[in-house]
């Protein structure tokens, strides 16, 4: 029997032909196979590598990148240690997925998951499409643990990578094993009748019993001693309250994934209208976004919750590669202008036609003239917007200061009101 310290579970994902079969195939055999055909469903390698001292076990799978096997891999995302989103250097669309790939990681994976990136086929320089400095921001902006560019062809940085990977989880794992051990008063003691209590669950058939459905709390597990079960009850009331809150919650809206993309020139506010109406505060000297940021907030619109996911991506021409990516799944993009600065109003129809190009389907427009507040300084009268706005077919203009707040709730109090409407059709009715 194999003698091993850890065993990590690997998954490779990614579009289909990015690499990601190549590049386990380098890893594990030391081979680069020509003329790979496309991965049907899931496959697995393992190979063991060494971490200092210890031995560290690797199981690598994987996944077919083609949409009708998206079912399928998606349930192997749950109990990996780390997953490794590949695209192609030398194919911008594969590039222009990863927002995708990112979500279905955020709906699936576990919380604490290993997230690499990695830019494959670099041997392919003359072909390249996507920079590696875009690669280098797409990965500090959505905040993946690190990023590398790879070849399988020629092995650059593919042992690099995952014996970075083995490292990264080691390290962890062993930093878990010592905040585990000072809990060692908590085991369990039969001599005295002490069993540990995996409140979670326990929660979990509290709120199922009551909703009728699944909702899943969470994956930590907390030990309590018998003697100290009043903590239970106290929990256990907690969890029955929060169960009554989404039963008598009619109707539930999931707009987990409507990017409300906020755009224009640098400058115009965007990231101060977003902390005015999120934190309720106006930051003075507010620098530039770099890459893109978000905020969530829930409102009430009537009886119903709706939950708004708001990013803020920059406007500084460097990071446009990375900007356009998040308009795909918007569900409203907001244009925002600074109302003491023609040129902000000029650039407009440039903004225009890049959310054409890259929007897909049906997304509601509003057009915000902002910094209202400064009225001796305006260049952008309200007549002359408002018939851009008309002319433009734009769903709503209003105009809004973040300094004094003046009609920033009313304007995403707007925009939920009308997505909400929007979305009315299918209803969810629980209770």
């Amino acid at each position: 029997m194999e003698d091993y310290k850890y065993l990590f579970k690997v998954v490779l994902v990614g579009n289909a032909g990015v690499g990601k079969t190549c590049l386990v195939r380098k890893f594990t055999q030391g081979i680069f196979p020509p003329g790979q055909s496309a991965t049907i469903g899931v496959d697995f390698m393992i190979k063991t590598v060494k971490v200092d001292n210890d031995k560290i076990k690797l199981q690598i799978w994987d996944t077919a990148g083609q949409e009708r096997f998206r079912s399928i891999t998606q349930s192997y995302y749950r109990s990996a240690h780390a997953i490794v989103l590949v695209y192609d250097v030398a194919s911008q669309p594969t590039f222009d997925c990863l927002p995708e790939w990112l979500a279905e990681i955020e709906s699936y994976a576990n919380r604490k998951v290993l997230k690499i990136l990695v830019g494959n086929k670099v041997d392919k320089d003359d072909e390249r499409e996507v920079p590696e400095r875009v690669g280098i921001d797409f990965s500090e902006v959505n905040g993946f643990d690190y990023f590398l560019e790879t070849s399988a062809l020629d092995a650059t940085n593919v042992d690099n990578l995952f014996e970075h990977v083995a490292r990264r989880l080691t390290n962890s794992m062993k930093a878990t094993d010592q905040s585990s051990s000072r809990y060692s008063n908590f085991k369990t003691d039969h001599s005295i009748g002490v069993q540990p209590v995996n409140l979670i669950e326990r929660a979990q058939q509290t709120v199922n019993s009551c909703c009728g459905r699944t909702c899943r709390l969470g994956s930590h597990f907390i030990l309590a001693r018998a003697e100290h079960f009043h903590t239970m009850k106290t929990i256990g009331q907690l969890v029955c309250n929060l169960s009554s809150r989404l039963c008598t919650t009619l109707y539930e809206f999931s707009i987990g994934a409507a990017n409300h993309g906020v755009d224009t020139g640098t400058g115009v506010g965007k990231t101060s209208i977003l902390q005015r109406y999120t934190q309720g505060f106006f930051h003075h000297g507010t620098l530039a976004t770099v890459g893109v940021d978000f905020k969530v907030k829930t409102v009430n619109i009537d009886k119903d919750r709706v939950k708004l996911q708001i990013w803020d991506p920059s406007g500084q021409e460097r990071f446009r590669s990375i900007v356009h990516l998040y308009y795909r799944n918007a569900q409203a993009v907001i244009f925002v202008y600074d109302l003491t600065h023609q040129r902000s109003f000029d650039r407009l129809p440039d903004w225009m036609d890049e959310v054409e190009r890259h929007c897909c389907g049906r997304v509601l427009k509003i057009l915000v003239g902002n910094k209202v507040d400064e009225v001796q300084d305006r260049e952008v009268p309200t007549v002359v917007a408002r018939d851009f706005a008309t002319a433009n077919r734009f769903d709503y203009f209003i105009e809004t200061s973040a300094l004094d707040s003046t009609n920033v709730d009313v304007l995403f109090q707007q925009v939920a009101q009308r997505l909400r409407d929007e979305l009315r059709a299918p209803i969810v009715r629980y209770g």
